[in-house]
């Protein structure tokens, strides 16, 4: 049986998910940059805990484009078969960006600690540039960090929608685990 092309609001839906997956990688490049310059310019490749979070978004967009197809077919097993591994990808992204997060705003005060030589941000006092320069890059670096984390779970949030959608449509009634 040939597969419905998705139309109406969940074709919508799963442009949004391209869009968000390329906003995804877009700012991972970004945070690698960051890493770059902080190893003093030296390039170690892609970062990996990055990397793993984008490749399994990737698996995940797939898992949703197939739910999608599977629900124009009727196909009410695959479709609950693919909710599971959805659900459990999503819960996956969203709890290793959090640790992601984490770990690299460690790693960013760490070097806010070196580079500031310990001293406190400074206000209205008169003050090496290094150390304000110091500051400006912590709140960019950890801001980056945080919209990562958040493109993510916008991702996965989004992509739960399309599923929970596509298994509404073949009759399909979940419950949130809790």
């Amino acid at each position: 049986m040939k597969s419905k092309k998705p139309t109406g609001l969940q074709a919508i839906r799963l442009k949004a998910i391209k869009f968000q997956l390329d906003a995804m990688t877009s700012q991972a490049g970004v945070i690698e940059k960051l890493f770059t310059e902080h190893r003093g310019g030296i390039n170690l490749g892609a970062e990996p805990d990055i990397r793993n979070l984008l490749f399994k978004a990737r698996e995940l967009s797939g898992k949703v484009t197939s739910i999608v197809a599977l629900s124009g077919n009727s196909n009410v097993e695959g479709v609950q078969g693919r909710l599971a591994e959805i659900q459990s990808l999503a819960a996956y992204l969203v709890e290793h960006a959090g640790s992601f997060s984490v770990w690299a705003r460690e790693q960013a005060q760490d070097r806010l600690e070196t580079d500031s030589h310990g001293a406190s941000q400074p206000e209205g006092k008169e003050v090496e540039s290094d150390v304000l320069a110091a500051y400006s890059c912590f709140g960019a670096e950890t801001s980056q960090y945080a919209t990562f984390e958040l493109q993510v779970k916008a991702f996965a949030g989004l992509a739960l929608e399309v599923a929970y959608f596509a298994a509404h449509a073949v009759g399909i009634r979940t419950c949130l685990a809790g």
